[in-house]
């Protein structure tokens, strides 16, 4: 893993790793974890592209969130552009997965002009309910909060869901070992107000969507993207659920690395 360094903005500090040269890849981890999920990716493409993996507020090594639930993805979004413009970044390729992903189409309606592309992995664009079964996981989602403080519950639940991949179960379980609850719940709840498809159906950027094959939910989920941006691409990972840049890296890294050499 690249070192990890510090930016120091106003009262807050993120931490990143800032590998390679050559065009940015910004990624942008899932709710509750860090740079470090992207360390497959990182090895991948140090020697021909620059690798930034921010731990955003609120997670990993940063600053805490001291903001209100609608004001979360801005405040979050706002420091990774900052962070471009500290190390002199005009443009990037933006790669969020999960919760990253949110934060990426964040940036990519309100910061267009540092966007290049978008790669958005195991992700979503808004929380409108289409259909009982999103109704039913909507639901199971809210009352399910309180989980969020039982670190020891969720290290047994990933320890289990990861079964199989045990790059990505190592990871899961220290991360839930260490979960910084308060300010993942006030994430999660950031999420259910989202609502991005309708303005990203407007974007004039290549963009690429990856879905792992195994969660047949956020497959409706990646479509409804696909629908209102004909132009972008649809990859389905198969064997795989989110986090697919973990589970599955060398697919991914290769589906990654074919869009970066035809599309950007």
């Amino acid at each position: 893993m690249s070192e990890i360094k510090l930016m120091k903005l106003n009262n807050d500090e993120m931490y990143y790793s800032d590998t390679g040269e050559g065009i940015a890849l910004v990624f942008l981890h899932g709710l509750g974890c860090d740079g470090r999920m992207f360390l497959q990716q990182i090895l991948a493409f140090q020697h021909q592209y620059r690798v930034i993996c921010p731990d955003l507020l609120g997670n990993g090594k940063s600053s805490i969130l001291k903001v209100p639930v609608k004001q979360v993805i801005e405040k979050q979004a706002a420091a990774v552009i900052a962070l471009l413009d500290e190390l002199n970044i005009k443009e990037a390729v933006f790669c969020g997965t999960s919760y990253g992903g949110i934060v990426c189409q964040h940036i990519a309606v309100n910061y267009p002009n540092y966007v290049k592309g978008l790669v958005l992995t195991d992700t979503f664009s808004d929380t409108t309910i289409h259909n009982i079964r999103e109704f039913l996981n909507k639901m199971a989602i809210s009352a399910s909060l309180w989980l969020y403080y039982c670190r020891g519950l969720l290290k047994w639940s990933v320890k289990s869901q990861y079964k199989g991949f045990p790059e990505a179960q190592s990871y899961m379980e220290t991360i839930m070992g260490n979960l910084r609850s308060r300010e993942v719940v006030l994430q999660r709840r950031a999420i259910n107000q989202i609502n991005y498809t309708e303005k990203i159906g407007q974007l004039k950027i290549p963009i690429l969507l990856l879905v792992g094959g195994r969660y047949n939910l956020l497959i409706d989920y990646m479509k409804r993207i696909h629908q209102v941006m004909p132009s972008s691409q649809i990859k389905v990972i198969e064997d795989s659920f989110d986090p697919s840049n973990m589970l599955k890296p060398d697919k991914y890294n290769q589906l990654l690395l074919e869009f970066l050499n035809t599309s950007i």
